[in-house]
């Protein structure tokens, strides 16, 4: 199971504990509220497609009282619902209460929608991966591939893995910038802030060792480059008595390696 919801429920959850100590004015809670409205419906729409993910893989298996006949029409329900997810309603509205909040004297407020516009790229990226590998498993259902259509589909399995890994790290970086720490700096690498790019580059480069397809550029380089950066390796530590000008170079180093990357897949994501 992917989690969305779960993903969005700790997302949401950090949103609120850090916007909570600030009231809001007049002019400022007035695009706030309308984003507010939009929570429980995403929150419903990721555990629907949650709950959509075991029917279609049990069904084009063919088990737990599911059979493939029934696939195609579990997917569409599924795809119909990542077409209003895609409609990025709630990070059109977050980004208008960012757009009208007051930096200055509401900084928790307007740091938090920051990371919560990026979580929710994040989330909403991941769900996009899984709506891939629900087409995809469809599509397969029944069918024998041949050697360089399963090559194909492993190196697309690992592009969505590089995306993922990419989403994730931004959202991380943004909010070591928000606080610059040494503490800040440790909990996102804790929390894999360069290890999911790190294995997804891995898998793209052991996709891409079998032959490379679609024009997608070979991912070596771009892995050479991160590996240093892994949980555990020297660059990535710093010390408690590191200072702010430290953590910020990393940010900006280890930040122009997930750029870079970005942009050389971006378009075949």
């Amino acid at each position: 199971m992917t989690g969305l919801a779960l993903k969005w429920n700790a997302l949401w959850k950090s949103f609120e504990d850090t916007q909570k100590s600030e009231w809001l004015k007049a002019t400022e809670a007035g695009k706030f509220a309308v984003m507010m409205k939009e929570v429980k419906p995403m929150k419903e729409m990721l555990e629907a497609l949650d709950a959509g993910e075991p029917d279609i893989l049990n069904a084009c298996a063919g088990s737990h009282g599911k059979t493939k006949d029934e696939a195609p029409f579990l997917l569409k329900s599924f795809v119909s619902k990542m077409t209003v997810l895609k409609k990025g309603t709630l990070r059109t509205l977050a980004k208008a209460s960012l757009a009208e909040m007051d930096k200055a004297t509401k900084p928790n407020t307007y740091r938090a929608l920051k990371v919560l516009i990026t979580g929710i790229d994040e989330v909403e990226s991941l769900a996009a991966y899984l709506e891939k590998t629900m087409i995809s498993s469809v599509a397969d259902a029944g069918k024998v591939l041949t050697r360089e259509e399963n090559i194909i589909k492993v190196q697309r399995l690992a592009l969505a893995q590089v995306k993922k890994g990419a989403m994730k790290s931004l959202a991380c970086l943004q909010k070591v910038k928000a606080s610059p720490t040494p503490v800040t700096w440790t909990n996102e690498m804790n929390a894999a802030m360069t290890r999911d790019l790190i294995m997804g580059l891995v898998s793209l480069v052991g996709a891409q060792s079998k032959g490379l397809f679609d024009g997608v550029p070979a991912a070596s380089a771009h892995k050479a480059l991160a590996d240093p950066w892994n949980t555990g390796q020297p660059t990535s530590a710093v010390g408690p008595a590191d200072t702010e000008a430290v953590i910020k170079k990393k940010v900006t180093d280890w930040g122009k390696i997930v750029k870079d990357v970005v942009t050389a897949y971006q378009a075949h994501w």
